[in-house]
């Protein structure tokens, strides 16, 4: 039955084009933001280095990496 596998290519086409949702995981040392598009890291910032404004070192964020729906 090939009906099945198109079927189910639309409905993963169908879920790619859904709501980005962004997840952080974070602990004492890092903070991570991921978006379920792909799994791709939007922010990365490491909280025992400062950066030159003396906060917590952000390796880049979500205007950064060019992965979230912030950067339009």
């Amino acid at each position: 039955e090939f009906s099945k596998p198109r079927e189910r290519m639309k409905t993963i086409e169908e879920e790619s084009q859904g709501t980005e949702q962004l997840t952080t995981l974070e602990n004492d040392l890092v903070k991570i933001t991921f978006t379920n598009k792909g799994g791709r890291v939007c922010a990365a910032t490491l909280k025992d280095y400062n950066g030159q404004d003396g906060k917590p070192l952000e390796l880049f964020d979500e205007k950064d990496s060019g992965h979230c729906r912030f950067q339009q």
